[in-house]
């Protein structure tokens, strides 16, 4: 089971991720937005450079809608994630670009219901935090 504090009174819950190579031997940590409405984890070019990841042969394509419209994604196969102190092996992540405002804090994507689906989800808005048990 996973847990981790929020800021109940913030209009967005950031958490930290990490994100794992090719090979699961190397890793890099970020900052996704918990985004439950987000079928689709999606993350930023940048935060896999160096990764082992080859965006010129995707998985596959997928149009994603985003508040800005509607835009090409390629999607990867990621080794692992791990968020809220729980980890899932070979998820699939959408890679499109976000806008410079998020960036400009550290945030690098969303953390959508793909990897959320493995777990039963506590969110409690009261006290500020996120549990998961995986299912």
């Amino acid at each position: 089971m996973g847990r981790v504090d929020f800021n109940p009174t913030t209009n967005v819950i950031i958490l930290d991720v990490t994100l794992f190579s090719v090979t699961s031997s190397d890793f890099r940590n970020t900052r996704l937005v918990f985004d439950t409405g987000a079928s689709i984890t999606s993350l930023s070019p940048d935060s896999i450079l160096g990764l082992g990841y080859d965006l010129s042969n995707p998985k596959y394509e997928q149009p994603i809608i985003t508040a800005s419209g509607t835009i090409e994604s390629k999607v990867i196969t990621l080794s692992k994630l791990s968020a809220i102190g729980e980890i899932v092996e070979n998820i699939d992540v959408a890679i499109q670009e976000f806008p410079e405002e998020l960036t400009t804090w550290g945030i690098h994507g969303l953390l959508g219901l793909d990897f959320l689906k493995h777990f039963d989800v506590n969110i409690c808005f009261s006290s500020g935090f996120i549990d998961i048990e995986r299912v």
